[in-house]
């Protein structure tokens, strides 16, 4: 979920008060990547309510293997500046490390969360690079 233009204290403050407006997330992905944890995940978060991403359905859930952590190259290095050009705070070093595995699941929490494990298959491929055809129309 983005917020607006809203700063990091403006929209973790909007997340956790509990009177109106209703709306939550599980998770908060700052700026920088990190990832923080807001409601846990055996209890509803509010969300923003009903939603469509630009028409965007996920790819079919695939068993080819994807990009996995601890690889390297210039697959990885794409992979990581398209997750930047959607808007998350990575650094495209081109390794498949820790900060990309968290902005991958959090990337399949949010479009894919049938399965969030970190490797960026077909799937979650494919949902990134439709979301990023629907910024450019």
């Amino acid at each position: 979920m983005k917020i607006g233009s809203a700063t990091k204290g403006e929209a973790l403050r909007t997340l956790c008060t509990p009177e109106a407006p209703r709306v939550s997330a599980h998770y908060f992905v700052s700026e920088d990547g990190r990832i923080v944890q807001l409601v846990p995940e055996n209890v509803r978060a509010w969300h923003a309510g009903p939603s469509a991403w630009a028409g965007c359905d996920p790819a079919p859930m695939s068993e080819e293997r994807g990009l996995l952590p601890a690889d390297e190259g210039v697959a990885v290095a794409s992979l990581q500046t398209d997750r930047k050009r959607y808007g998350y705070g990575i650094c495209v070093t081109g390794k498949y490390d820790v900060a990309t595995e968290q902005v991958v699941q959090a990337f399949q929490r949010h479009f894919r969360p049938v399965r969030v494990d970190g490797i960026a298959d077909p799937s979650t491929l494919g949902a990134l690079q439709r979301l990023l055809a629907s910024l450019d129309s």
